[in-house]
């Protein structure tokens, strides 16, 4: 298993910090700087949208929250597919990994969506993540099914 984050990977998020991408921008989720951060907006709840391109199998995902700025739990949506919910350790400030359930980690998708429904800690209206990464694998593309000779 590996990280299914690469430089095809699109993340988009519901909210920003003052509007301010440069500075508090979904990039600093990924950028491996844990002094930069996504920190979203004041509108619940927030929504990561991650655009894989391709398809792919989730197996866990990994979120570090900052300064007590984390989520009282985040729901990965997925399509036919009951939702998953996590529950970060309240008060940490460290990587957090989620192992996926194996309804999730058999699915197969191209786009996942995490939504959180309120932050905690000290700022109840916004949510900061300093680290997130997805763990899986690939995709095997569907083989054929060999047909009977005639």
């Amino acid at each position: 298993m590996t990280s299914l984050l690469d430089d095809n990977t699109l993340i988009q998020v519901s909210s920003v910090l003052h509007n301010d991408n440069a500075n508090n921008g979904p990039q600093n989720m990924t950028d491996g700087d844990p002094d930069t951060a996504w920190y979203s907006g004041d509108d619940r709840p927030y929504h990561i949208m991650i655009h894989f391109h391709r398809q792919v199998h989730i197996h866990a995902i990994t979120m570090a929250f900052v300064d007590n700025w984390g989520a009282m739990a985040c729901m990965a949506i997925i399509p036919s597919v009951k939702g998953w919910t996590m529950r970060p350790t309240k008060d940490s400030t460290k990587p957090q990994t989620f192992v996926a359930p194996d309804s999730v980690k058999a699915a197969s998708l191209d786009f996942l969506s995490l939504i959180i429904h309120k932050g905690s800690g000290y700022f109840e209206n916004q949510v900061a993540i300093s680290f997130l990464d997805v763990i899986g694998v690939e995709a095997q593309p569907a083989q054929p099914v060999p047909q009977p000779a005639e």
